[in-house]
């Protein structure tokens, strides 16, 4: 299957096929990367964000932290104003001390949000990040 991928790398029966086969030996990062070359290929945000949210949870659980950013960045891409995406970014740029990213992302959670004091509560945390973190305290 792998040879397949080599000349048609978007081959939908090869790219099956090694998921399963991934998934049947705890493949991890292997079938991290399965999972966002069959993202490629998917047409639905639906879809899409299905596959590269798993990704992500198994870069995360491989201990590499900067693979699930790019997947779940992915996500927020293919589906704007995902509000798992967001949360999940959110939780790695604050684990990792990543302010400024938390910041923005945190910004882009508020403006997405429906419910006001959810928004309320986001556009504080903003603020205070900008304040403390980012030394930004004219916004």
């Amino acid at each position: 299957y792998k040879r397949v991928l080599e000349s048609d790398g978007e081959n939908a029966t090869a790219l099956e096929a090694l998921e399963r086969i991934y998934r049947g030996s705890g493949g991890g990062p292997r079938l991290a990367g399965i999972l966002e070359r069959r993202a490629t290929a998917v047409f639905d945000p639906s879809d899409r964000a299905t596959l590269l949210s798993e990704a992500a949870r198994l870069h995360e659980a491989a201990g590499d932290t900067a693979a699930a950013i790019t997947a779940w960045d992915a996500v927020r891409q293919a589906d704007e104003g995902n509000h798992a995406a967001l949360g999940e970014l959110a939780r790695l740029f604050e684990k990792d001390g990543r302010s400024s990213d938390l910041a923005n992302v945190l910004g882009e959670a508020a403006r997405f949000a429906d419910d006001p004091q959810e928004r309320a509560e986001l556009w504080v945390r903003v603020g205070a990040l900008r304040a403390r973190s980012l030394d930004d305290r004219d916004g």
